[in-house]
């Protein structure tokens, strides 16, 4: 999901919103006849509607809430069903019935799994020595001196395989502290972001909710546009694109912008708006700014008014159905902020 769909501050990155495994609850959309799916303007007091079973019957293969967990694959596991393979190689010669699993190759070297596997091989190859003694015992006692050494070896043996068991078990317990930690790490990142998304919300709810706050449909639109610029021009850039204070707005202005019910289409005009105060708009090509003329004609005159002002177009939306534009007249003064109108409309 490009990140344009998951947050309307372009300083956001995925990374920051949500997390691999994390189940979030998403809005669908249509963009061009294709079904596309977007984070912004989700309303957590709306119905979210259940994911379909995957097998009748069954439940939803999706639960909000209900994030994929990762399991780390135990020491254990790995190291019995490494040992316990048929079709293994015999002990030394001379011995029968104790199979020698291969010792472990690869990447696989170092890791829990692997020190375990070492005590499987070193506990069979001890084993094999012990029976290999005894098979010496039986031949004659004549072989005394060389029995005692080899019982000081399996002794040694014995001591050092007691050793690699407790190595073994101290590193599969330090392996399920780590993704203990990890798990609650997790956990509580998908918490902060949550909690960011509920604020993020809850912002947007109040923006929604000013309607009384202000004397006068003006008041209300200056406050939205200087709301817009804090939050679309980087700190870095607002000394080089401040926001003009003299600029003004027609009679219908204020009710052309709040008149959209569209989820997001007033956050997106008031970003046109602040595009055009700063002059950003006049350096970007995807705002298409260009003079309302009187015609369709490429030639005909640009439409201006009896005090001078000339009246322009800038697009607020590009590639949807009626693509609303921002219509605006240049004064001596400044900016005369006119109306948001639908693609098709031409009315200064």
């Amino acid at each position: 999901m490009p990140v344009d769909r998951m947050s309307s501050n372009p300083l956001d990155t995925a990374d920051s919103l949500v997390t691999e495994g994390e189940v979030v609850v998403v809005r669908f959309l249509r963009d061009k006849g294709a079904v596309v799916l977007s984070l912004i303007d989700v309303d957590d007091d709306e119905e979210v509607r259940a994911a379909p079973a995957l097998v009748r019957g069954g439940t939803a293969w999706l639960q909000a809430g209900r994030h994929l967990q990762e399991r780390a694959k135990t020491a254990t596991g790995e190291a019995s069903a490494a040992s316990s393979g048929a079709g293994l190689p015999a002990g030394p010669a001379g011995v029968t019935g104790q199979p020698v699993p291969p010792a472990p190759t690869g990447s696989a070297a170092g890791t829990p799994a692997a020190a375990l596997m070492s005590v499987q091989l070193s506990l069979a190859t001890g084993k094999a020595e012990v029976g290999r003694l005894r098979e010496l015992v039986k031949a004659g006692s004549s072989a005394g001196p060389e029995l005692l050494r080899l019982e000081r070896e399996v002794a040694a043996l014995h001591e050092e395989l007691g050793l690699e068991r407790r190595q073994a078990a101290a590193s599969g317990a330090h392996l399920a502290g780590l993704a203990a930690k990890n798990a609650k790490q997790l956990e509580d990142l998908r918490t902060l972001r949550a909690r960011n998304r509920e604020m993020q919300q809850g912002m947007k709810r109040s923006r929604d909710d000013q309607t009384g706050a202000f004397e006068t449909a003006e008041e209300r639109v200056r406050h939205d546009i200087y709301l817009a610029w804090v939050r679309n021009v980087p700190a870095d850039d607002k000394s080089r694109f401040p926001l003009p204070a003299g600029f003004s707005m027609g009679p219908e202005f204020a009710a052309s912008l709040y008149s959209r019910t569209e989820k997001g289409a007033v956050a997106k005009a008031l970003k046109a708006v602040v595009v055009v105060l700063t002059g950003i708009a006049e350096r970007s090509s995807a705002r298409e700014v260009h003079p309302l003329r009187s015609n369709d004609g490429g030639d005909a005159p640009q439409i201006q008014r009896e005090d001078g002002a000339r009246c322009f177009r800038a697009s607020i939306e590009r590639g949807v159905a009626s693509a609303r534009r921002l219509h605006y007249w240049r004064t001596e003064g400044g900016v005369e902020l006119s109306r948001v109108v639908v693609h098709d409309d031409f009315k200064p």
